[in-house]
């Protein structure tokens, strides 16, 4: 768990929030010793591939479609699976 601190503490520690989130990953903020909000550094963007990646994938597939005699129909029912 993270770090946890009373609103007080918060108005008071305003210039520090950055390095605490950094050190303990998120903090709890308190009022009487309950918990009333969370901070928390925004959650890591997930990885786009780039263009080429993608045209070198799909050329890949379509090589191994191509070799394998099956159609784009049989790649996509294999994908999706059973219904």
């Amino acid at each position: 768990m993270g770090k946890q601190m009373s609103i007080r503490e918060l108005r008071a520690a305003l210039s520090k929030i950055e390095q605490d989130l950094v050190e303990h990953g998120e903090i709890t903020l308190t009022r009487n010793g309950k918990p009333i909000a969370r901070i928390q550094p925004p959650a890591a963007a997930p990885k786009i591939r780039a263009h080429r990646d993608l045209s070198a994938l799909r050329e890949q597939v379509s090589r191994e479609l191509a070799e394998s005699g099956a159609s784009i129909q049989d790649a996509l029912e294999w994908v999706r699976g059973p219904r």
